[in-house]
């Protein structure tokens, strides 16, 4: 049975893109520069890529992916690592061996955005060095090539346009295909990939971050309690004031008295000066002159009675201390030359001089050497020391260095300075006598006795209430240290309440928000949901073999659940065989493509291998020429064969295969299909080499 109804158009309503060649060059398999031809026609839509197990089929589809995203691929925003060490294992190991350094992939294709087609180049090279590898993007558009700034812009608006999670869902294979089948985890898959599809995963991440942001909320901002720290700051705040102007208007009153007793106190003085008495200062003033005058003539008599008792009587023998001073000096010369001629008349002054000679020549005789040690005693020795002269004072070293200093001291010695001391003396007696006069004159006048009571009860007064100052100025230092702490801490709660009643507010708004999404998610997938339902019967009525297998209405519904249809009863996955269930997915993924009315180039890989013969057939006759505006095949032999391929022949646009030449390990890629002779042998043909 051969589909016959209406085929879809190369471009439709909405976002579309198409591939139109993908060339890779020392990629993976792939060693040296491979391209292939991708276009398709709104007629045929198919793209068949046969190959056997290793022959490059997935490291195709890799290469597809990566020249399309780099590192979003993976899901990751910039080159990391993990980037560096697939890129490292992508590049070829002969390729590499040989000394090469570039790999690259490249893909042309067409993009519909608004109505307009552009014609995109996307050519990723990288360079391998010693210190990792660099990854160089060209990006054309219509032809002419983007600079930096536009190739930054392109790929976000192309990341946003076709996310590279979505574009998964359109690279499918028969490992996606079996987890779509199983549950609970396709399920899952499948719900997300339809939130995808219909844009309405951006709702579903506000209304999750709403709920989020309302836990957060509710977990750590409790207004009221907010609310109560304030108030009882405010009052502390208050309180503390009323306490600081208390003690300012109390600091006011006592300056004040105390300034009105100084006023008092400077009328007392000069009432006081008026009648000749002397204030305290005054008195205390004479005191301490008169004990300075006193003090002065105290040291000056006890000078003179040391100048008297010691020095004096050595003043009136001067002239003996000096005759007894040189006699001293002239012992001295005589002792150092007694030890002198000591020395000379010892037995090795002897010697040494005999040897001395000796070492010279010189006869030595010992009258000879007696009279040089005479001669030489004789040149060096006082004569005093030679015959005898007898010492009369024998000092010791110290008692030679009293005698001395006396000498100077005596030397020195002015006796005018004894009869300034006297004068002055005498002076100071004046003096201190005038002074006590002056004080005994002020201390007998009884009439002053008053204001002096006076004085002395402003003056107590003004010591008691500067006292008592102190103590109110060091209690507003507390306080205004206590004012200050209070009000930082009213600042703080109050910004933390401003913020907890935006939080407030926010929280309503997020609940509405959160609400609005939820709604609005679950309005678009009811209308949604009811055209993947009738596309979906549709291409199961086609496919299933069983009579009534897709008349449920409501028979897709177990494997995408929804909210708005979790309480209707559909086919149970037990009823549904193993093939069933893959033909149940895929008709319910075509259904969701063609409802999300994106038209991206559908991928499949090896998708058949789990299929039996009958169901297989339902694929290639229903399912493929309808599955999107361009379906790239990649297949091995035992799953689509000759027969199989002319099946399909209406609706192929091209086919290749893919062939690891083991000998010259490289891979070809050359026009046509796999095609076998009746005894199963491939034909020779294929051995003419042809990279397109």
């Amino acid at each position: 049975m051969q589909y016959s109804g209406r085929r879809l158009r190369c471009y439709g309503k909405g976002q579309a893109m198409r591939f139109k060649r993908i060339t890779v060059e020392n990629f993976g398999i792939f060693r040296g520069s491979m391209s292939v031809d991708l276009m398709t026609t709104s007629d045929r839509t198919i793209i068949l890529i046969g190959g056997l197990n290793g022959s490059g089929k997935t490291t195709l589809l890799e290469a597809i992916r990566i020249a399309l995203y780099g590192p979003m691929a993976f899901g990751l925003r910039h080159s990391n690592n993990q980037y560096q060490a697939y890129l490292k294992n992508r590049f070829n190991v002969y390729a590499c061996s040989a000394g090469e350094q570039e790999f690259s992939v490249g893909i042309e294709l067409e993009v519909k955005t608004a109505g307009e087609i552009e014609h995109i180049d996307i050519h990723r090279i990288w360079s391998s060095k010693d210190d990792g590898i660099r990854e160089f993007v060209i990006i054309s558009r219509n032809g002419r090539a983007l600079n930096g700034r536009e190739s930054l812009d392109f790929t976000y608006r192309f990341s946003r346009l076709f996310p590279p999670a979505l574009l998964e869902f359109f690279f499918f294979d028969g490992e996606r295909l079996q987890t779509y089948s199983s549950e609970p985890q396709g399920r899952g898959e499948l719900w997300g990939s339809a939130l995808k599809l219909f844009n309405l995963d951006m709702f579903v991440a506000i209304a999750e971050d709403m709920a989020a942001y309302q836990r957060k909320v509710c977990a750590f901002r409790q207004t009221q309690e907010v609310m109560s720290r304030a108030t009882e700051l405010r009052a502390r705040v208050s309180l503390l004031r009323s306490r600081l102007d208390a003690i300012s208007e109390d600091i006011v009153a006592l300056d004040a008295a105390m300034e009105n007793r100084r006023q008092a106190i400077r009328d007392l003085e000069r009432e006081f000066r008026m009648h000749g008495g002397l204030l305290a200062a005054e008195r205390d003033s004479l005191l301490a002159e008169i004990g300075g005058l006193e003090e002065r003539r105290r040291t000056l008599q006890e000078w003179i009675k040391d100048i008297t008792a010691q020095l004096v009587p050595f003043v009136m023998v001067g002239d003996l201390l000096k005759t007894v001073s040189a006699q001293i000096e002239q012992e001295e010369v005589l002792q150092m030359g007694q030890e002198l001629s000591k020395k000379l008349r010892e037995p090795r002054i002897d010697d040494s001089l005999r040897s001395f000679l000796r070492s010279y020549s010189v006869p030595v005789a010992d009258s000879a050497v007696s009279a040089l040690i005479s001669h030489l005693e004789e040149l060096l020795v006082p004569r005093p020391a030679l015959t005898g002269t007898p010492m009369l004072h024998l000092l010791s070293a110290e008692e030679k260095v009293r005698v001395s200093t006396m000498v100077q001291t005596v030397s020195s010695f002015d006796p005018e300075a004894l009869t300034r001391a006297l004068d002055e003396i005498n002076s100071l007696l004046g003096q201190i006598h005038s002074l006590r006069g002056r004080l005994d004159c002020s201390l007998d006048n009884e009439c002053l006795e008053g204001i002096i009571k006076q004085l002395r009860t402003h003056h107590q007064s003004n010591e008691d209430d500067a006292r008592r100052r102190a103590e109110l100025c060091q209690n507003l230092q507390a306080l205004e240290a206590d004012l200050a702490q209070a009000e930082a801490q009213l600042k703080i709660v109050e910004a933390e309440l401003e913020s907890s009643m935006k939080d407030e507010a926010a929280f309503i708004l997020s609940r509405k928000v959160r609400s609005a999404a939820v709604r609005f998610v679950d309005a678009q997938m009811e209308l949604k949901l009811k055209e993947v339902q009738r596309y979906f019967v549709e291409m199961m009525t086609a496919m299933a073999r069983k009579p009534g297998l897709a008349e449920t209405p409501d028979a897709w519904c177990e494997l995408l659940p929804t909210a708005a249809y979790n309480g209707h009863d559909g086919i149970s996955s037990g009823h549904l065989s193993a093939g069933e269930k893959q033909l149940y997915v895929l008709s319910l993924v075509w259904a969701m493509i063609r409802a999300s009315r994106k038209e991206i180039p559908l991928v499949l890989d090896t998708l058949l291998a789990r299929l039996d013969r009958e169901h297989r057939l339902a694929v290639f006759e229903h399912f493929l020429p309808r599955a999107s505006s361009q379906t790239i095949v990649f297949s091995t032999d035992a799953e689509i064969n000759s027969e199989d391929r002319r099946r399909l022949e209406t609706y192929i646009a091209r086919d290749y295969l893919m062939e690891f030449d083991e000998t010259e390990n490289l891979v070809r890629i050359r026009p046509g299909y796999f095609e076998c002779v009746p005894d199963g042998r491939r034909r020779d043909s294929w051995h003419s080499p042809l990279v397109l």
